[in-house]
């Protein structure tokens, strides 16, 4: 289960401090990105992580009854990193058939070890849908389209369309664009809808685009 997000904000801190002690069981990658990822969607943690997972199942990265917080878990319990596989997808099959853990231990878990599982299990999927999509999608960028909620279908065009300007994404997202850039994205995103929904008026589409645009970061 994912834990509640109330009680994420005073525990950050003490968080980012348990993921580092792993360091040398999941490796320095996988570390780095795991605070990364807690440091940018602070009490959102359990949003992106579910937005993550529900990506994840649908590439089939993982199955229907397994979770990013569970793939974490087994990471803290393999005597593998991932460095040790020739790919991700790999490394997870290890810790899908190899790695066993205990359901009483489960039972005890404190809060924070919860939330460090959630990271690490987070930061192990991004980087195996970005070696699948051959990208490096940034954090930041998955932190913004899980805080939106797109689609899959919008948010799998937007990051191939922007492969080479993801920062361009993101900027816009967050409404940190000049008028001049937040038009050029803007009619951007709006030919990858186009191509998305070709059922859809010019009206609707607009529509679409501009709810990107109430993005809850713009001040």
């Amino acid at each position: 289960m994912i834990p509640p997000v109330l009680p994420i904000l005073g525990a950050l801190a003490t968080i980012v401090s348990n993921i580092k002690t792993f360091i040398a069981v999941v490796g320095p990658a996988v570390t780095n990105t795991a605070i990364k990822i807690v440091e940018l969607a602070k009490t959102h943690l359990p949003t992106i992580v579910k937005y993550v997972e529900t990506f994840a199942k649908s590439m089939q990265i993982l199955s229907a009854n397994e979770t990013i917080e569970d793939m974490g878990r087994k990471a803290l319990l393999s005597d593998k990193k991932p460095e040790d596989f020739d790919t991700k997808q790999d490394y997870i099959d290890h810790l899908r058939h190899k790695v066993q853990t205990n359901p009483e231990k489960i039972k005890t878990e404190t809060q924070i070890n919860k939330l460090t599982n959630l990271a690490l299990g987070a930061a192990i999927i991004i980087k195996t849908i970005n070696e699948v999509k051959e990208s490096d999608v940034p954090i930041k960028v998955w932190v913004s389209i899980a805080k939106l909620g797109l689609k899959q279908p919008e948010a799998e065009a937007l990051l191939d369309s922007f492969k080479d300007s993801y920062d361009a994404l993101n900027d816009y997202l967050v409404g940190q664009q000049n008028p001049e850039q937040e038009i050029s994205t803007g009619d951007k995103i709006t030919e990858v809808f186009k191509e998305i929904y070709p059922e859809l008026s010019n009206t609707e589409i607009d529509a679409k685009v501009m709810r990107l645009e109430l993005f809850e970061d713009k001040k």
